[in-house]
């Protein structure tokens, strides 16, 4: 039986190479939005791929949340702080409350409380003191600052895993196969996609990647690749969990269509079948018939292997137009 081999890069010319091996790892630790946009612009990546910067709003209630708390403060007593949401309107406001208990009087001493609010439109953050904080005083204060600093540190910045998002998304638009089913983290890329131009090469953007990780993380953040050899057990590999990935994708998309068709059938659902629904439908179909067309040729997939589930996946469609059709009528 043939060995998968991994090959230096450059030790093969390129059109030996099934494709490359890619894998990254990096910290939750936010970055900051334009320092992001800026290393992927620089790296050749497309900023269209990046996700939206987190609004105020959602920052503010990161903030907030990011002060409850629950701890002894002796041996029969626990301080509580809970940030509790009460509008979200044209103002978000969260109030903030300080409770002891005191378990061996079996009692709650009175709330210390503050209500802190963000305006959406001057994004100015403002503290209502709700009651006398006494001897509490310090440590509301404390709540306070540490509500503004993060809010403020937070402001313009990704969050990790948002990253981490928009490095795995890069690489499935680059026809990237992830090779360890659920546990994900090792994708297999094609040497070429079909790119905005015709067919481009996968290795341009797989440096950028790269390059934007070492940007936002140095040696805290690593992306690997490993050029693969076109031997006969990479190409059996890949066409393995290109199989899997296709049919998952298929029985997913078409599990979507029928519940939905359910959901009609069964009259629990008085609104009218979305047009963006079976849009996104029909458009994840094509996909998935794309990258069979692409594999295909790239390591010979057997379509029976995929046909049960886009059969699935087509009686799900035909059902959700004809019913599309009744409701016009």
């Amino acid at each position: 039986m043939a060995k998968t081999v991994g090959v230096a890069e450059g030790s093969l010319p390129e059109d030996a190479l099934l494709g490359r091996l890619a894998t990254f790892t990096l910290p939750d630790d936010p970055r900051s939005g334009s320092k992001l946009i800026r290393a992927w612009n620089d790296n050749g990546l497309d900023v269209d791929d990046l996700p939206p910067m987190r609004s105020p709003v959602h920052v503010f209630q990161s903030a907030c949340a990011s002060v409850r708390s629950r701890r002894g403060s002796g041996l029969n007593k626990n301080v509580e702080i809970r940030a509790d949401e009460v509008e979200n309107n044209g103002v978000c406001s969260y109030q903030i409350t300080r409770a002891v208990w005191d378990r061996s009087e079996r009692t709650i001493e009175h709330e210390k409380a503050m209500r802190v609010s963000l305006d959406k439109t001057t994004l100015d953050i403002s503290v209502a003191h709700l009651a006398d904080y006494g001897a509490d005083a310090d440590a509301m204060l404390a709540i306070e600052n540490l509500i503004r600093k993060h809010y403020k540190a937070n402001g313009s910045t990704v969050p990790g895993q948002k990253i981490r998002n928009a490095v795995r998304d890069t690489l499935g638009k680059i026809g990237a196969q992830n090779v360890r089913r659920k546990a994900g983290g090792l994708y297999f890329v094609p040497r070429e996609w079909n790119g905005p131009n015709g067919r481009e090469a996968t290795q341009p953007t797989l440096d950028g990647l790269r390059g934007v990780l070492d940007t936002l993380y140095g040696d805290r953040a690593d992306f690997y690749v490993i050029p693969l050899a076109n031997d006969e057990g990479m190409q059996a590999m890949v066409r393995k969990h290109f199989t899997l990935n296709a049919n998952e994708r298929s029985r997913e998309a078409a599990e979507r269509a029928w519940q939905r068709v359910r959901t009609a059938k069964a009259g629990k659902s008085q609104r009218a079948i979305r047009s963006d629904l079976v849009t996104n439908l029909y458009n994840e179909r094509r996909a998935i018939a794309g990258a069979i067309s692409e594999f295909k040729e790239l390591v010979n997939v057997e379509e029976k292997d995929l046909k049960a589930n886009l059969d699935d996946l087509d009686s799900a469609l035909s059902e959700l137009e004809d019913l599309r059709e009744e409701e016009a009528a």
